[in-house]
């Protein structure tokens, strides 16, 4: 009920080795793993949702302190996750600002220089609240993201392609 993370994890790894030590020896602990377990999904769900928010504003002490919380309950690998989903999130929002308007070449190499700049954005953040992750949550957020766009990435580029050939094909006959 009260909400405080921290205290909670401690006390879920408590039960854990106290389930571990009692086992299936005393009855009265028998659907202890089952309850220990909703209330890890619990606290998990509470931590994700706190982390997707910490990662959004680039709250470093509370990524921090969140991704220690889910070392506790063994959850680690959802830090990368969280991580990749949240950070990418600007950059695909960039990407997905372009406007045909604007001619393509000029607009992605604006883009590709955005991605840099973030991407060193990135590892100086992550080296500072979550080093155990760095490089590899850098690295698997750039993936994802050109993962994300590469059909995307293709229709504009040949739309590009062939919007220059017919200008330049029709500037040779002015």
């Amino acid at each position: 009920k009260s909400n405080d993370l921290i205290r909670l994890a401690d006390a879920l790894q408590g039960l854990r080795r106290g389930l571990q030590i009692v086992g299936d020896s005393v009855p009265e602990f028998s659907n202890g793993p089952e309850k220990l377990e909703n209330l890890e999904v619990r606290v998990l769900d509470m931590a994700v949702e706190r982390l997707e928010e910490a990662l959004r504003t680039q709250n470093g002490d509370a990524t921090a302190q969140l991704c220690g919380i889910l070392g506790q309950l063994e959850k680690e690998s959802l830090v990368e996750q969280f991580y990749t989903k949240v950070r990418s999130k600007p950059l695909v929002d960039l990407w997905e600002e372009y406007s045909p308007e604007t001619p393509f070449p000029s607009w992605v190499s604006t883009f590709y220089d955005e991605v840099t700049r973030s991407v060193v954005s990135e590892c100086d953040w992550c080296k500072s609240y979550i080093p155990n992750r760095l490089p590899s949550a850098v690295v698997n957020m750039v993936l994802v993201l050109f993962q994300r766009l590469q059909i995307p990435c293709k229709a504009r580029l040949a739309g590009a392609i062939s919007t220059s050939s017919i200008s330049f094909v029709l500037d040779g006959y002015d």
